[in-house]
This record gives C-alpha cells, sequence and structure tokens, in this order.
C-alpha cells in the first residue's frame, strides 16, 4: 500500500478506520485492511518530513516502524506499518507499574548506549533553547508541564532556564517525546520500538529521563514509581540539576 491507495481506503472504508491520534497535533488513523493494519499519520505541510526521516534511520536499526510512504502538499502524510507489541500506556501494560517502570528505565538506556555516531539529526542543548527563547517571546506556556514543576510564572521559568542552561551536555541521541504512549513493549515488558521520532536527535539524556518520569506520573498518577525508572536506566548517571532545567526547558519547549 501507498500513501495514495491508503487515502482511497480511508474513504471508501470508514468503519475500517479508527483514530488513534495522540497530542501532538497530528491526526493518525489505523486503516485495518484485507492484506494488513497500517497507519496513516497525517499534518501541517512540511510538519512530517523530519519524521519520515527519522524512520527512514531508525527503522534499520530496530528502533522504529517501517515507513512505507511520505507524501508532502497542502497536507503532510505518512504511512507506516504497524510495530509489534502494545504502547505503554496499554491497560495491560501499566497493570503491572513497577514492571512498566522498569523496563522502561532499561529501554531508555540501551537507546542512550546505542552511541548512534552517525545519526544526522539534532534536538541539542542549542536547539531546545532555541525554542525557548521564541516560545517565551510570544508568550506561549506549556500549563501542564509548568504545574508539573510547581512553577506557573513564565519570566521565573525562562530565567531559570538561562541559569542552568550551561550545564546541558549534546552527549546522547534523545527520543524527545519519551512518553508512555511512544514507547511499545511487547507482553513480557520487552521493549519492540518507538513512534513518534520527529524530535530525535543529539542532545541531553536528562530531557529523556524527565519526561520518561513526568510520564509514568502523569499516566499513573503517583510519583510512586519514579525511583524504579531511574533505577533501571542508572541512577548513579542521572544528574538531579539537569533533571531540573529538562523539566523547566519542557514548559517551553512546544
Amino acid at each position: 500500500m501507498d500513501v495514495a491507495s491508503a487515502c482511497a481506503f480511508e474513504a471508501r472504508h470508514p468503519e475500517k478506520v479508527r483514530d488513534v491520534s495522540g497530542s501532538s497535533g497530528a491526526l493518525t488513523v489505523r486503516l485495518d485492511a484485507d492484506d494488513g493494519c497500517y497507519y496513516l499519520k497525517s499534518g501541517e505541510a512540511g510538519s512530517l518530513r523530519r519524521e519520515h526521516e527519522a524512520l527512514r534511520f531508525f527503522h534499520p536499526l530496530g528502533l522504529a516502524p517501517e515507513a512505507l510512504g511520505y507524501e508532502s502538499g497542502e497536507r503532510d502524510r505518512l504511512l507506516m506499518r504497524p510495530l509489534p507489541g502494545s504502547p505503554a500506556v496499554s491497560s495491560q501494560l501499566m497493570s503491572h507499574p513497577d514492571r512498566l517502570a522498569r523496563a522502561l528505565g532499561r529501554a531508555l538506556r540501551d537507546f542512550h548506549d546505542r552511541g548512534i555516531g552517525d545519526c544526522p539529526f539534532s534536538n541539542s542543548a542549542a536547539d531546545m533553547l532555541a525554542r525557548v527563547e521564541r516560545n517565551h517571546r510570544a508568550r506561549e506556556l506549556d500549563e501542564v508541564m509548568a504545574r508539573a514543576i510547581g512553577e506557573t510564572d513564565i519570566d521565573r521559568i525562562y530565567e531559570r532556564i538561562r541559569a542552568g542552561a550551561r550545564l546541558l551536555e549534546d552527549d546522547v541521541v534523545v527520543h524527545g517525546d519519551f512518553c508512555l504512549p511512544n514507547v511499545f513493549f511487547d507482553g513480557e515488558y520487552r521493549f519492540a520500538g518507538f513512534i513518534d521520532l520527529g524530535m530525535a536527535g543529539r542532545g541531553d539524556r536528562h530531557y529523556d529521563l524527565y519526561w520518561g518520569r513526568w510520564t509514568l506520573r502523569y499516566n499513573l498518577g503517583t510519583d510512586a514509581y519514579g525511583d524504579a525508572f531511574f533505577d533501571a536506566y542508572g541512577a548513579a548517571d542521572i544528574d538531579p540539576a539537569r533533571i531540573e532545567v529538562a523539566g523547566l526547558i519542557s514548559c517551553l519547549d512546544g
């Protein structure tokens, strides 16, 4: 199946189409065709180009789904095969939260330890700080993330980011949107792959670490499993000061 035939299938068989969109602003639908399942993602023109390039890079490494096609016109459309397993936010996987937290920590550590030296993408401290500057000027604050860190004054957040930015290091390839819906495991909590890799690239490991702990707290309704996540990753390699800066950046990094 290619993008054109996927769009035609979506129009002809609405009963075989299911909206599975996340919170990124893009529309993602599942197509249950006779020859298998496909995912068709659409967004504003140009918005999915980098994600398509990331899938082409990470899929051969066993980290992401296969991209079957990408078209850009008035809107972008990206067609993908499904990953095996289930997203970490599924009720089955969340039913054992300690096991899930530890699996999440191990998966992130394995990803960071790969040392993908030829990764062509960047989500560096400089990239993040440029987005922070833009969003501060536009007065665009992610209020959910701001409440999570207990600071909702946009100017104080901005000043604290500026004060702590020198701590950041571009030491690994980060996922860039490391949250439970974007990480897949099989029924035994074995890692199966990532989705939504449009922000993946060289950056500071603590950005993924902050989001990993945040997503466990947000989806489980408690921070009781955050330490298990950090322990499975390797708590000795986590700098609390860099975690704090990553949390601040998340408020102005939309």
